[in-house]
């Protein structure tokens, strides 16, 4: 796996400190992060995406080559005995893009008084 973090930061110009200035994630987390001495949470894979303008499956460096003109629709058991294969990691990066499609979809609603996006935890 590359690493996609130390990449961005040395692409883009960017120091951990900025980064961590922006998005409040603390700059040991980053460093830990790009040294893979610790996973990206899925909370930070998406503020990462976000503040990168990039999609969570390019920040884990993941590609999918899909022939959609081959494509089948999948049971619901089929799924799960697919997705029971991966990795943690894999999982968590699939319920971090599904949580940032959720979030994009739907209306703020409110929540103990406050507005927040619904997210599927």
């Amino acid at each position: 796996m590359k690493n996609t973090l130390a990449i961005l930061l040395k692409e883009r110009g960017i120091s951990a400190k900025k980064v961590s200035e922006s998005t409040h994630i603390d700059v040991s987390t980053l460093s830990k992060i790009k040294n893979f001495e610790r996973s990206i949470s899925q909370e930070n894979a998406i503020i990462l995406s976000d503040f990168f303008k990039i999609s969570i499956d390019e920040l884990f460096n993941r590609e999918f080559n899909i022939d959609f003109d081959k494509k089948k629709k999948l049971s619901y058991d089929e799924v799960l005995f697919k997705l029971n294969e991966l990795s943690d990691d894999q999982l968590l990066s699939i319920a971090g893009a599904i949580d940032y499609l959720l979030i994009s979809r739907r209306p703020l609603i409110k929540y103990n008084g406050e507005e927040e996006h619904l997210k599927t935890k």
